[in-house]
């Protein structure tokens, strides 16, 4: 998967994630540039927690997000579980 979509999906879902005002005009933004929003292939949410917990922005059993709050805004969050994202990802609807 190259960076440039990647960075895209997880936009998509920090947007989702953080429940940003402005999310349906970002998503709208990525589908203009013919970017992704979702992973093509479905995994498990196990997997997907798996290898975040193994990028290097992680705390311990900790994992890092950056959420944009608005437009120019963001948040960054060091504390979410590997189970808090497992519940998020059984629900996520990109």
């Amino acid at each position: 998967l190259p960076h440039g979509q990647a960075v895209a999906i997880g936009l998509a879902y920090a947007t989702a994630y953080s429940r940003m005002p402005e999310r349906n005009r970002v998503l709208a933004l990525l589908r203009e540039f013919d970017l992704p929003t979702t992973l093509a292939k479905s995994y498990p949410p196990d997997q997907i927690v798996k290898a975040m917990l193994a990028d290097k922005k992680h705390h311990g059993k900790m994992i890092t997000l950056v959420l944009p709050e608005r437009l120019g805004q963001i948040h960054i969050e060091r504390s979410v579980t590997g189970r808090q994202m497992t519940a998020f990802l059984d629900r996520y609807q990109p």
